[in-house]
């Protein structure tokens, strides 16, 4: 049983033209943040675009992947994952990749908020 107070609910904003949820996955990468001032959403959307070609179509495991917005200056970042351990390396190995330190560099960091869930039905 889920405890009615420990669960949230937030209404994302697909800044994806076209997404389409997968068919199948596992779990969610879901990381909230605000952009570092005169960053803008095209910005964002842009590097979000060179990060899905350029890291995350590499790897079977990343199923789709959009960003989001919450408002008007908070935003986010959702992947769907085969796995939560896989998942969860290709997340941190952003660290590692210059497209991914890249994306990171956009973002102010005292707002960012990272958590991973897995489906349970």
């Amino acid at each position: 049983m889920i405890e009615n107070d420990t669960v949230s609910m937030n209404i994302h904003k697909i800044e994806k033209e076209n997404f389409v949820i997968p068919e199948s996955f596992a779990c969610i990468e879901h990381g909230t943040f605000q952009l570092k001032e005169a960053v803008t959403l095209k910005d964002l959307k842009s590097k979000s675009q060179t990060l899905e070609r350029d890291y995350l179509e590499h790897f079977s495991n990343s199923k789709a992947h959009y960003i989001g917005s919450l408002g008007d200056i908070v935003f986010s970042e959702i992947t769907f994952g085969e796995t939560l351990g896989k998942t969860k390396q290709i997340c941190y190995g952003y660290l590692e990749n210059k497209v991914g330190l890249e994306f990171l560099g956009l973002l102010d960091k005292k707002t960012m908020e990272l958590d991973f869930y897995s489906v349970l039905a």
